[in-house]
């Protein structure tokens, strides 16, 4: 049996977890590989203040260890999630008795902020951990990130993914059964926010619509600088995003050079229309970077300028 801190409840929330679970695997499959195995890279570290580094790659990191009380009670593993990148799920795949090839006995996970933890016990602070939770033989594919969120059993309670920063991960088993475990860390780029920012025009309101879910935002005039994510607009990668942008030349000398780049987004063509003057021409918008003048467009200071930028979500 494991130390058990805060309530004792089972939860079972753990079965709802598992569809989602295999979605997550999907979209990380781009990668796979062992960040660590005991059998092949040696014995995780058991102390608290000096964890067993481990890089995790974009994809799927399998980290797999074996634990016995009294000689080899808890595993302590750090990790670095860059700039860039989040921890979406940590999925358990094994959990059971090497003797008898059975289930393990419960044991505990937890996770903490920064690159040490400690021994828990019933005087470590409850917000210690991010999440504490029962190890238990789940079905393979339970997500233990989303049951950490919830500090059943000790925490400080979070929502996933985690994204940039130092972590501790705790494995422990407190039985004298010697356990075997893997899980599957699941690591994503974080998507970039849909926005963008144009040149010498001052915007008058931008509209941001995702053609396949039928949303629609509208953003009030934000200087030369927009975000449709900001905004709440939602959108999956790949879904048609397009971003309508009305505003008013202001530029410091005559003709003004209309352009622009966006982000969140691979964006393919722009529509560069002068309302004052009833001009439109369309341009390419390679690199999420697009300029109107060159394409054609002619505009004075003050005239009304609608770009419309089509591209897909990354």
């Amino acid at each position: 049996m494991n130390i058990s801190q805060g309530a004792h409840g089972a939860h079972r929330l753990r079965v709802v977890l598992i569809g989602a679970s295999a979605c997550l695997l999907a979209a990380a499959a781009n990668a796979q590989v062992t960040a660590w195995d005991e059998a092949v890279d040696g014995d995780l570290s058991g102390d608290p203040d000096a964890p067993t580094p481990i890089t995790l790659e974009p994809g799927v990191n399998i980290l797999s260890g074996r634990m016995q009380d009294p000689a080899d009670t808890r595993d302590y593993i750090n990790f670095t999630i860059p700039e860039g990148q989040q921890l979406v799920a940590v999925l358990l795949q094994q959990y059971e008795d090497v003797d008898s090839g059975g289930p393990g006995d419960r044991g505990f996970v937890a996770v903490n902020e920064g690159l040490t933890s400690v021994i828990p016990g019933f005087d470590t602070p409850v917000d210690f951990f991010l999440g504490g939770a029962h190890l238990d033989p789940d079905p393979a594919g339970t997500d233990y990130l989303a049951i950490l969120g919830t500090a059943p059993q000790t925490g400080a309670g979070f929502t996933p993914p985690l994204g940039p920063g130092d972590y501790t991960w705790l494995t422990q088993q407190t039985g004298p059964e010697l356990t075997a475990y893997s899980f599957e860390f699941v690591v994503e780029a974080l998507a970039e926010d849909i926005a963008g920012t144009t040149t010498d025009v001052t915007t008058l309101r931008v509209i941001c619509r995702n053609i396949p879910l039928g949303q629609t935002v509208n953003l009030p005039g934000m200087g030369m600088d927009w975000n449709c994510s900001d905004g709440g607009l939602m959108a999956d990668a790949g879904d048609l995003v397009l971003q309508i942008v009305v505003g008013r030349a202001t530029c410091g000398a005559d003709p003004c050079d209309i352009g622009g780049t966006t982000s969140g987004v691979t964006a393919t063509t722009t529509l560069c229309r002068n309302i004052t003057t009833g001009a439109a021409v369309n341009v390419s918008a390679a690199g999420n970077v697009w300029n109107c003048t060159d394409g054609g467009l002619g505009a004075d200071n003050g005239n009304i300028i609608l770009q419309v930028i089509r591209g897909t979500a990354d």
